[in-house]
């Protein structure tokens, strides 16, 4: 995940990179790229969380900006609709990286993790407020 800290450094973004993708490449990207936590959504409804095996409280703050989209695995059509038109994208790690930055639309609201949680009867707390913020 070197490049996409390369990628952040280029629109002068530090600290932690916060992102959207599927399943697949959420969990390698956050366990093993350092700094890079994408939140897993569903293939064909982007704005829906993918809960299997996911730290619900490295995302639960409203501040946090998803600044970009492995798009690779996701359906390209409904994110230029939910989220318009990158400002760049970029290949890394063999992946496509859509970039939004700071100004990205891409939103989760954390009030609709903590109720996922409830409802299903997940252990959870809630995360460490202020990174990969604005």
């Amino acid at each position: 995940a070197q490049c996409l800290i390369e990628i952040a450094r280029e629109y002068g973004v530090a600290g932690p990179l916060y992102g959207i993708s599927d399943y697949w490449h959420a969990k390698r990207l956050s366990v093993f790229g350092e700094g890079v936590r994408l939140l897993p959504v569903f293939v064909n409804r982007v704005d829906e969380l993918y809960f299997w095996i996911t730290n619900l409280s490295w995302f639960d703050d409203e501040r946090i900006v998803y600044r970009f989209i492995v798009i690779d695995g996701l359906d390209r059509k409904t994110i230029t609709g939910l989220y318009g038109e990158p400002v760049s994208r970029h290949r890394c790690a063999g992946m496509e990286i859509w970039w939004y930055g700071d100004d990205s639309p891409i939103r989760h609201e954390p009030a609709r993790l903590r109720e996922f949680a409830r409802v299903i009867g997940i252990p959870y707390e809630t995360g460490n407020r202020g990174e990969g913020t604005r």
